[in-house]
């Protein structure tokens, strides 16, 4: 609860400073995250969680239209949606399967720009992930 309401205040201050500077990359990179972290604490209000999300991928999405290039916006949207998905373990399986895939463009999109340990762990834990989805919706195992 308390936490809550630290994210609830960032997130109303950073929408404040996006007010002021539209086009500030960093501001929205942190308004993103801060969007994030509180949707990941409302796990008893659905609806609203998904709202913040997508709110949150908004907020990517325009940040990327001016730097298509900046890898650390890349890897956060790409962790964002691993742990959008993870969220959603015991729901919708096509929705948990698209977020993963998503996630996984966003961190081969990463390793484009730099081959580096850290993304290409980020890409095999999402594609481990959309495997055990895979045997535990199908049933089967290898």
């Amino acid at each position: 609860e308390k936490l809550l309401r630290v994210y609830e205040r960032a997130v109303t201050n950073l929408e404040a400073s996006r007010l002021l500077e539209p086009n500030n990359v960093d501001a929205m990179h942190n308004y993103a995250i801060s969007l994030a972290k509180k949707a990941r604490l409302l796990s008893h209000d659905l609806p609203q969680r998904e709202e913040l999300f997508q709110r949150c991928y908004n907020v990517y999405a325009k940040a990327l239209s001016s730097n298509s290039k900046n890898r650390p916006l890349i890897v956060a949207w790409g962790n964002t949606l691993f742990r959008h998905a993870r969220l959603n373990l015991d729901r919708s399986h096509p929705k948990m399967f698209l977020l993963l895939v998503r996630s996984a463009e966003k961190h081969a999109l990463a390793l484009e720009i730099l081959r580096d340990d850290s993304s290409l762990q980020s890409l095999g834990s999402v594609l481990l992930l959309a495997r055990k989805i895979r045997e535990t919706f199908s049933g089967s195992s290898r």
